[in-house]
């Protein structure tokens, strides 16, 4: 897991979301674990168009990535 994506998992713990956005922001488009969290931290911070956005592209990058 990159460092980037555990530190994002803290702060979402913690409730700082705004902040674990900004670390998920280092994230590749085609990164499926960074976009599921970013579409889980924007709709715990309230924020539910930018987190349905994120769990879109969560879903267009993962059919090549995910595991059956």
């Amino acid at each position: 897991m990159a460092d980037y994506l555990r530190r994002a998992e803290l702060l979402a713990d913690l409730g700082h979301y705004h902040e674990a956005a900004e670390e998920l922001a280092r994230a590749t488009p085609d990164d499926v674990a960074a976009a599921t969290l970013l579409a889980r931290v924007r709709l715990a911070a309230g924020e539910p168009r930018p987190a349905l956005a994120a769990a879109e592209a969560a879903v267009t990058a993962g059919p090549t990535t995910w595991a059956r």
